[in-house]
């Protein structure tokens, strides 16, 4: 398979590749969402219960609430 590096920048997530050509970039994603948790932990979107046995998901949803609750 392919290496993916991650670069962050602010609140964004850019997933690239290293090719002989320069950089490939795959995705660029908002931090501290679904979708880039799902990316990093290579879980298919539609597996609703693999998802709710990781532990780092229930604190992605922890933390989202602790944060809504100050604004």
């Amino acid at each position: 398979g392919k290496k993916l590096y991650r670069y962050r920048a602010k609140d964004y997530r850019i997933y690239f590749e290293k090719t002989p050509e320069g950089i490939t970039v795959h995705r660029v994603l908002h931090k501290n969402t679904l979708r880039d948790f799902l990316f990093r932990t290579k879980l298919p979107t539609g597996e609703d219960e693999q998802l709710k046995e990781r532990r780092e998901f229930w604190k992605l949803i922890e933390q989202g609430e602790r944060t809504r609750k100050k604004t």
